[in-house]
This record gives structure tokens, C-alpha cells and sequence, in this order.
């Protein structure tokens, strides 16, 4: 079905709230290996995973300009939706060991994902299926002391079910836009540039079109997305039909 298109706008323009995921990427997607100086930086080696179940592998962040490790189809995933949102600011992978109890002993915990955002907003995720969020909702009995120890680092902490990222059209289009910020035509992008110039912020994807933005400016668009060039509703559905 035709659509307008998703929203689009400069990053300086109207500000949503940071997603935080709780009610999927081609880029690096089984590569399933880690080059040894990314591994000696890690908390945890996922070379060590033998799980039949894992997906390990690595990409590079947009972000950061670092490349960031997964263990997971899930990890994976929210990994690249937090890396094309314009409001990240800080995105790490296993990014530190807590000591946490579990209500009879001292043990450890390592989050999968941290991301921080433009608005001050600190998260710490944990990607699992919801099955096993399901069979085990307090981690071990350790959920309490790990969010306690989330908020001394003044930030919170979020169970995040792999299933729920893959609901709506956030990850597609964060697959895509990731996709098309490694090839961007100077070009091309200057006729984007001139294209949005002719418009007030934010505009519609719709908008662009019936001024010239044709498949190939799109992408472009959608790779400027990615550099933080020009801020894009990651939610909304972007109009394939040019």
C-alpha cells in the first residue's frame, strides 16, 4: 500500500524518547570468528561459545567507528538498531563484569549491550528469547542486585526479549539505512542536500519524492541517516515505492 513515508528531519530538529526496548543484519552476520585484538579487549572471549545455537561475530559501529562483537542473533540485532539512531551517543558490547548476589552467593554478571544517548539517557540490555526470560524472569536470582548496580552507575537496566525487536519495521529499516551508509556517492549526496534545503524540517519521505528523490537519492538518504547527517522515524514504514 502507497505511504507518505517515514518522517524525516535534521537531528537538531523535534526529539523523541531513546527506544528502550521491553514490551533483527547483515553486516557481519556469521562471520563467526574475532580478529585477536578485538577478543583481548573483551570481557568475555565468544570464541569460547560452542553453543550450536550461537551466532558470534562482529561489524562495524557507525557510532563509534569501533567494531562491536555479538553472541547473538539477538545482540545482534538491537546492536544495529541503537547504532543508526541519531540519539546514541555511546554503544559497547559486553561492556563491563558486575559482582552481584543472587541471594546465597557473590557471583558475576556481564550485560550484553551498552547504550547511552544524547539526553543523558544510560541502559544496559540483556537479549534473550522470551521463552527464557519466561523460565527465568530474576536471572539466577540476580536481577535485583544487577539493577541495583545499574542504577549506582546511574543507569538502568532492561530485559530485552529478542522476539519484541523483531516486531514492527525498526530493525528492517536499521538493517537498510546501516547497509547504505558504507557507500555514499558525493554526488548524490549533494543533491539530497539540495532536495531537503528546499523543504522545512522535519518533512516526509513522500515529500522528497515528488521533488526528485528517486530509489538511488533515497538510499543516499537513507546513508546519511546512518551518519548522523539527517535524523529519520526509525518506527515508520520508509516508502519503497519511488
Amino acid at each position: 500500500m502507497p505511504t507518505d513515508g517515514a518522517l524525516v528531519a535534521r537531528p537538531d530538529g523535534p526529539q523523541e524518547p531513546m527506544p528502550v526496548p521491553a514490551p533483527r543484519n547483515r553486516h557481519g552476520a556469521g562471520a563467526g570468528f574475532l580478529l585477536p585484538d578485538l577478543a583481548s579487549d573483551l570481557v568475555r572471549d565468544p570464541s569460547r561459545r560452542t553453543s550450536s545455537q550461537s551466532c558470534t561475530g562482529e561489524f562495524m559501529s557507525l557510532t563509534t567507528s569501533k567494531r562491536l562483537v555479538f553472541e547473538s542473533a539477538g545482540e545482534r540485532d538491537l546492536l544495529v538498531m541503537l547504532d543508526v539512531d541519531y540519539r546514541t551517543v555511546e554503544l559497547v558490547s559486553q561492556p563491563e563484569r558486575f559482582r552481584v548476589h543472587n541471594g546465597s552467593r557473590w557471583t558475576t554478571y556481564v550485560p550484553d549491550v551498552f547504550a547511552a544517548s544524547v539526553h543523558g539517557e544510560r541502559c544496559y540490555f540483556q537479549v534473550k528469547p522470551g521463552a527464557r526470560f519466561g523460565a527465568d524472569p530474576t536471572l539466577k536470582g540476580r536481577l535485583e542486585s544487577i539493577e541495583a548496580e545499574s542504577a549506582a552507575r546511574d543507569a538502568v537496566h532492561r530485559l530485552c526479549p529478542r522476539e519484541a525487536l523483531r516486531v514492527g519495521t525498526r530493525l528492517s529499516n536499521a538493517r537498510w539505512i546501516h547497509a547504505a551508509a558504507t557507500a555514499i556517492d558525493p554526488l548524490e549526496a549533494r543533491r539530497v542536500y539540495a532536495i531537503l534545503r528546499s523543504f522545512a524540517s522535519p518533512c516526509r519521505i513522500g515529500d522528497l519524492r515528488a521533488a526528485g528523490l528517486d530509489v538511488r537519492l533515497r538510499n543516499c538518504l537513507l546513508g546519511l541517516v546512518g551518519h548522523r547527517e539527517v535524523a529519520l522515524a526509525l518506527g515508520a514504514v520508509i516508502d519503497d515505492e519511488l
